[in-house]
């Protein structure tokens, strides 16, 4: 075993990589993270390594050979989600391109807890884009077009708090906020040079923002709308696809 890291020869290369990230707490190199799994378990080589980490979305790439944990980039964020007619009436939440990355696929729980004002709600998984939500829009007052405001707990466990509700036709004042966004969204797809989907462009934001700051200092990005509304009436972004986005040059 690795006393460093808590290592064992049973797990696998990915999990051992997990195991490293989550208790280093900072991005590494993979060359770094190869030197402490071949302390426990042989290993062909860092390629190997990094290639194991890559085939896994709980990773995410924070520079050149340098990973860290998609999870750093989501608990703690806030991001608005506005509840459609459709929605309401079949009592579900449908996970859309905008709020693709909040809601990963890729985690296998079968149901999502939602918090709200100390009660909490366990809402079952229908598939991997829509959850169940009849008991939680019986009791609550939350009505078509309403704006939740969300805050991500813990992905990894799909825990997740509805800090508040705004009623249709509340105005959020978040004028400099989206401002902000757009231009972080500008840089993205200036140095991508490419068509990118909304969850990607998302995806870099946040990176980017990361790593200027600890893990302790979370972003101040939130509570964010949803990128496409964001972008579609900026003139600076052209919608190729909906929710894929590219420089209007």
């Amino acid at each position: 075993m690795s006393e460093a890291y808590d290592l064992t020869k049973v797990m696998t290369i990915s999990d051992m990589a997990y195991a490293i990230l989550s208790q280093n707490a900072a991005p590494l190199h993979y060359k770094e993270i190869y030197e402490e799994i071949s302390k426990v378990k042989k290993v062909k080589n860092p390629g190997s390594v990094q290639s194991c980490i890559y085939a896994h979305n709980l990773f995410i790439r924070m520079g050149d050979g340098y990973w860290g944990l998609m999870e750093w980039l989501l608990n703690g964020l806030t991001f608005i989600y506005s509840l459609s007619p459709l929605e309401y009436e079949r009592r579900v939440l449908n996970v859309n391109y905008d709020h693709e990355l909040y809601f990963p696929g890729y985690i296998q729980e079968k149901r999502l807890i939602f918090n709200i004002k100390g009660r909490e709600y366990e809402c079952s998984r229908k598939d991997k884009r829509t959850f169940i939500m009849k008991k939680l829009y019986n009791n609550e007052m939350i009505r078509p077009r309403d704006r939740m405001i969300i805050k991500i707990l813990d992905v990894n466990n799909f825990k997740y708090e509805i800090v508040d509700v705004k009623k249709q036709g509340f105005e959020l004042n978040l004028v400099d906020h989206n401002k902000k966004i757009r231009d972080l969204a500008f840089k993205v797809l200036k140095e991508e040079r490419r068509i990118m989907s909304s969850t990607r462009i998302l995806e870099n934001i946040l990176t980017k923002d990361l790593k200027v700051k600890d893990l302790k200092n979370k972003s101040n990005l939130g509570p964010i709308l949803p990128l496409s509304e964001g972008l579609s009436d900026d003139n600076r972004f052209k919608e190729k696809l909906p929710g894929m986005f590219t420089l209007n040059l």
